[in-house]
């Protein structure tokens, strides 16, 4: 859902022949909230931020969003400096975060599944369906642990 919001501005700004998504399972299950409120805390207000607090919807995406509107913080999201540890990563330039072997890695995943959530199914659909109608190639990566999917989708 917030990747479809926030497709539009990027693939313009990078002109990329290729579109590469990692598909995360999780990603599919949730609400958009957790992914909203990170939007909300590092990106400054623009119209795509109501657009996707919109479409997530609920108590806790509008409490996020008046939060950011009314700034309750003087603090230049450009000034923001990470803090990186090994247990939180390491910022590579270009979207990727580097992870010591000492971060503790992956934990098996023993609880059960939470069905797909539909609503992102569609989000994702019509994002494939704009990455193609701009006549852009597009692959979606993801990764399947044993016994961990419960079921497909097939993606036009």
């Amino acid at each position: 859902m917030i990747s479809y919001h926030l497709a539009p501005e990027y693939l313009e700004k990078m002109d990329p022949k290729l579109v590469v998504l990692e598909v995360y399972s999780e990603t599919l299950r949730s609400n958009s909230a957790e992914s909203l409120l990170d939007q909300l805390a590092n990106r400054p207000m623009d119209l795509s931020l109501f657009r996707m607090t919109a479409a997530a919807g609920g108590v806790k995406a509008w409490n996020g969003f008046l939060v950011h509107l009314l700034n309750f913080t003087d603090e230049s999201l450009a000034s923001r400096v990470p803090q990186e540890k090994a247990s939180n990563g390491y910022y590579v330039p270009g979207g990727f975060v580097r992870r010591e072997l000492e971060s503790g890695g992956l934990t098996a995943f023993d609880e059960p599944l939470i069905p797909v959530n539909q609503e992102q199914l569609e989000y994702l659909d019509r994002l494939i369906e704009m990455v193609q109608a701009q006549g852009r190639k597009m692959v979606l990566v993801g990764h399947a642990a044993e016994g961990y999917i419960g079921g497909h989708h097939r993606l036009s």
